[in-house]
């Protein structure tokens, strides 16, 4: 079954909100927004972003993501990225990001996307490893508790073909 996707809405602030189901998620999402998600924290980033997408399953939003630019670089990031917990490893999330690469396209006419993931949301970092993604660079991030995380720079080039 394929998800439905749409430009979201402030009317779906607060159900994308409800999609980090703890601390954790919430970090992997959106590690500057403090828990829980609240509707104004998310208005507040999506000013900045692009494309900013809900995903849809049997008329539910069960996953969010969005596009945004980083510092003085040209390619997009995919970002914010969540997908309820009950719905993952089915594929959905494979579609959320290659549904955001084909938005990217049509918005930046680029030939290249990027995405940062914590290296210890291995599910999520073998998933992009698995779609082509490739390593680019490494930062250190402090999470909510003080840890230290690793945030790893992941970059995809396609090339159109031309027939």
């Amino acid at each position: 079954m394929s998800l439905v996707n749409r430009i979201s809405n402030t009317d779906d602030l607060k159900t994308i909100a409800e999609l980090p189901e703890n601390e954790m998620a919430l970090f992997y999402m959106f590690p500057k927004a403090i828990y829980p998600l609240s509707a104004e924290q998310l208005e507040n980033v999506i000013k900045n972003r692009f494309k900013s997408t809900v995903f849809i399953l049997d008329k539910k939003i069960i996953g969010y993501a969005n596009l945004y630019l980083y510092k003085d670089e040209k390619e997009p990031y995919i970002g914010n990225v969540i997908l309820s917990q009950k719905y993952r490893g089915r594929g959905f999330g494979k579609e959320i990001v290659q549904t955001m690469i084909q938005k990217a396209k049509e918005k930046f006419k680029t030939d290249a996307i990027k995405i940062a993931v914590f290296k210890s949301n291995t599910n999520v970092y073998g998933m992009y490893k698995s779609l082509g993604f490739e390593e680019f660079g490494t930062e250190s991030r402090e999470d909510f508790r003080g840890e230290q995380q690793e945030l790893v720079f992941m970059g995809l080039e396609f090339i159109e073909n031309s027939e």
